[in-house]
């Protein structure tokens, strides 16, 4: 076996980019992504309660707001915001959600109901890889 050459450090300051991080931008871009996951499942709670018939309607306007935010801070995340301080995420993770997201999102809108096949599986991989983060 061999031994780390470094010793690990208690809070990474450095990037994929190679751009050092402020507090902020490490706080913001954690709360973007803590976002991702909760609202992730939130949508496929409102998407159950679509297919069995409960508040229908309110659900739909949940989804469909849901989708919205979801959207605006995975977007957020992709590009960067200045104004939010949200820092650019890597490409490989960025790929990952937004491929999932595009599934979950398609199974969300195509069709009159969810199709919860799709739906559950999605907000199952975009937490995992939040949680790889």
């Amino acid at each position: 076996t061999s031994s780390p050459t470094s010793s690990p450090t208690s809070s990474p300051s450095v990037v994929a980019t190679g751009l050092t991080r402020t507090n902020a931008e490490w706080t913001s871009g954690l709360v973007a992504i803590g976002f991702l996951r909760s609202v992730v499942f939130e949508i496929a709670a409102a998407a159950s309660y679509v297919i069995e018939g409960i508040d229908t309607e309110a659900n739909k306007v949940k989804i469909s707001n849901n989708i919205e935010y979801f959207d605006s801070n995975l977007s957020a995340l992709l590009v960067g915001n200045s104004t939010s301080s949200i820092p650019v995420i890597s490409t490989q993770w960025g790929d990952e959600v937004t491929v999932s997201w595009a599934a979950m999102k398609t199974g969300l809108v195509e069709g009159e109901d969810p199709n919860m096949s799709i739906v559950i599986p999605s907000a199952y991989e975009i937490t995992d890889y939040v949680d790889s983060m």
